[in-house]
């Protein structure tokens, strides 16, 4: 994911982006992150425990979520009011 987003933000740059830092950029990627987890979780809500491939699917969807989220401290990038 680092260096897509390295990537991305570089690409930002040479088109002329010139007021977005990196860690701006890092820090608004890190909220997306913890954003992803409403849509997971509603997914946990609402599939049918009698369908296994729903199960499946939930559970890896959720767990890599979650991962990634702690991966990159997502929940440390979350404006709290």
């Amino acid at each position: 994911w680092d260096s897509v987003l390295r990537h991305y933000h570089g690409a930002l740059q040479e088109s002329g982006v010139s007021d977005y830092s990196w860690s701006t950029c890092l820090r608004h990627y890190r909220q997306h992150v913890a954003a992803c987890l409403y849509p997971a979780l509603g997914v946990l809500a609402s599939f049918d425990p009698e369908d296994e491939r729903a199960g499946a699917v939930a559970d890896k969807w959720v767990t890599r979520t979650l991962t990634h989220a702690a991966q990159v401290d997502a929940f440390d990038a979350v404006d709290r009011a």
